[in-house]
């Protein structure tokens, strides 16, 4: 999830082609510039972005779901110094609850320290990212509205560890960095995780990433609900393999980290990738494509690629 501080304007050669819309038609990326961790949510009349920009929190807004370029934008929090969300402010996601809108994001106290770059070099006695869960609430049934922190309860996580249950754990090699690393499970992960339904089979499944987030290899991972209880590891069933990975003839990699969400009848993943995976976290910028379901029920997703595509509807 990490990510550097950068302009949204500004646009250099290793992001690819400008996105277009022209004869019906739009090309990766759909926001020009970096961009990491995308949130997607389709709310009456419009979409609804964020992703992370780690200095603030910013929802954007538009009709299109594959250009974001002259989309209106809202920040609806910039922290000031030393307070417990005031650094590195990664992965906001948008959730309506009730009457009320919530926006989950993490962030740190103190900025990174050492910084991940020689974090990764290290074994488990160096400092770790000390970053936290927050949530914002919004004042009105209306998304595009301000927002206040909530820091009591129902909000705050209170079951006891008994109630809490570890349902996937980084075990196969591709959820390891480097490739099937043997000891030192500090760079493998499973993360950002996202509940994906089959609208026509009530199937239901966990979408999350894996390995790590500047890398080649980060992918998508798959759990699918094959018994009754969620909170019941034995009940889940994990993918052998990634479900979403690298393209390297079209130069697509590091792709992961997703949000779904519909374009009339159409399923769309919302995802962030890398054309030059030396780069890293610079290199991540947000793309779109449409998937679809597998016989199986099990999402049907396509090889990560810049297009030209066809253009989702219109809200």
């Amino acid at each position: 999830m990490r990510l550097f501080p950068f302009s949204v304007c500004g646009v250099s050669a290793q992001y690819g082609a400008l996105n277009s819309s022209i004869n019906g038609t739009y090309t990766n990326p759909i926001l020009n510039g970096v961009g990491a961790d995308p949130w997607v949510i389709q709310d009456n009349d419009w979409y609804y972005l964020t992703y992370s920009l780690n200095t603030n929190i910013t929802l954007w807004r538009s009709k299109t779901l594959t250009d974001w370029n002259n989309a209106e934008s809202l920040v609806v929090l910039n922290p000031e110094e030393d307070l417990a969300y005031s650094y590195d402010l990664w992965a906001p996601e948008l959730h309506k609850l009730d009457d009320r809108w919530y926006i989950i994001f993490t962030a740190d106290s103190d900025p990174d320290n050492p910084p991940p770059e020689t974090e990764m070099l290290c074994d488990w006695n160096c400092p770790a990212v000390n970053h936290r869960m927050f949530v914002l609430e919004s004042q009105s049934a209306d998304p595009w509205t301000k927002y206040t922190m909530k820091v009591s309860n129902p909000y705050n996580v209170s079951s006891p560890l008994s109630e809490r249950a570890i349902i996937s754990v980084p075990t196969q090699p591709w959820e390891k960095t480097p490739y099937g690393r043997s000891n030192n499970n500090r760079l493998s992960s499973n993360e950002a995780p996202q509940q994906l339904t089959n609208p026509y089979t009530s199937q239901q499944f966990i979408i999350y990433s894996a390995a790590r987030s500047d890398n080649a290899n980060y992918c998508l991972g798959q759990l699918e609900l094959v018994g009754s209880d969620p909170m019941n590891a034995q009940d889940w069933r994990k993918h052998d393999g990634c479900v979403f990975y690298q393209n390297k003839p079209e130069q697509a990699y590091g792709v992961g980290h997703a949000s779904f969400t519909t374009a009339g009848d159409e399923n769309w993943i919302v995802y962030h990738g890398m054309r030059d995976p030396t780069n890293g976290w610079d290199a991540r910028t947000i793309r779109a494509q449409q998937f679809d379901w597998n016989a199986d029920g099990t999402p049907r997703f396509p090889r990560p690629g810049y297009g030209p595509y066809p253009t989702p509807p219109s809200l």
